[in-house]
């Protein structure tokens, strides 16, 4: 990792920002879709953080300072949809946190890099994610789902039309929405496959969705199993999970709320010698 100049660059961001308390739009990020070649562009990020979040029990996450590009795209070319590369990050060391910060007394806050390791055009700045709306979700299901191979790829699909059935039909709604017997058998149809396709470290997660199913018992049945390996590890999760399943109540809920005290905050790379874009604010 680069030390000096970069961590300079960083250190003159994070005064200008005064201390990066908000989302500051940073490049716009160019995604080519692989269907018909052509470009389009999605926000990314100078800095933001993760204070304030609300974290929902299908992992959906409603950052009010830290926006990223959705994982599915529609190509506003060709109408495609495709699965797009995450954007990697890696942690600062305590000593480059303490420099960055000089000091101050939230450093006990977690912080990263965001790295550029995609396109981006630093003279124009968008703001919007790409988030895909339910019905759009649903033609990227019955496109992807037979295209895609990679396990990965397949369980972010799934997961990502959990979250927006759960998004149009509850979360955000005036309950004047109803989930049809069709749109029951997708989401059912969606988190079964990703049930097939859990990993160890999801187990919380399969008992959450099993939940969801309507699968109150096995649901109860899968968290005492594993009460034992899983210790402390989101106990106040699990109960949550236990007692809406005890009650038969299958819809999603709001796990907690991201405190300052246990946010992260993102920092961008600025290349040498370019411009920052300009700010919609």
């Amino acid at each position: 990792m680069k030390t000096n100049n970069l961590l300079a660059t960083h250190f003159k961001t994070i005064k200008f920002k005064q201390i990066i308390t908000i989302m500051n739009y940073g490049p716009s990020r160019i995604l080519t879709c692989p269907y018909c070649g052509k470009e389009k562009e999605v926000m990314s990020l100078l800095s933001g953080n993760t204070s304030g979040g609300v974290v929902w029990s299908d992992q959906y996450v409603e950052y009010p300072f830290y926006k990223v590009a959705s994982d599915i795209q529609k190509c506003p070319h060709c109408m495609k949809y495709y699965i797009i590369d995450k954007e990697i990050e890696f942690p600062l060391s305590p000593k480059q946190v303490k420099f960055l910060m000089g000091e101050v007394q939230n450093s006990s806050l977690e912080y990263f890099f965001i790295l550029n390791t995609k396109e981006y055009n630093w003279g124009r700045c968008a703001i919007n994610t790409g988030e895909l709306d339910y019905a759009d979700m649903h033609r990227a299901l019955l496109q992807l789902r037979n295209e895609i191979t990679d396990k990965e790829q397949k369980r972010t699909l799934y997961l990502n039309y959990i979250q927006c059935y759960n998004t149009h039909f509850f979360r955000n709604n005036d309950g004047r929405r109803k989930p049809m017997p069709i749109s029951w058998y997708w989401f059912v149809s969606c988190a079964i496959n990703f049930l097939q396709l859990a990993v160890d470290s999801d187990v919380i997660f399969t008992a959450e969705l099993q939940r969801e199913l309507g699968l109150f018992d096995t649901c109860l049945k899968t968290l005492k199993d594993n009460e034992e390996e899983l210790q402390d590890q989101h106990l106040d999760f699990r109960e949550m999970i236990a007692e809406k399943a005890s009650s038969k109540d299958n819809s999603p809920f709001i796990w907690k709320t991201i405190h300052k005290s246990e946010s992260s905050i993102y920092i961008r790379e600025q290349p040498n010698g370019l411009p920052l874009p300009d700010f919609p604010y």
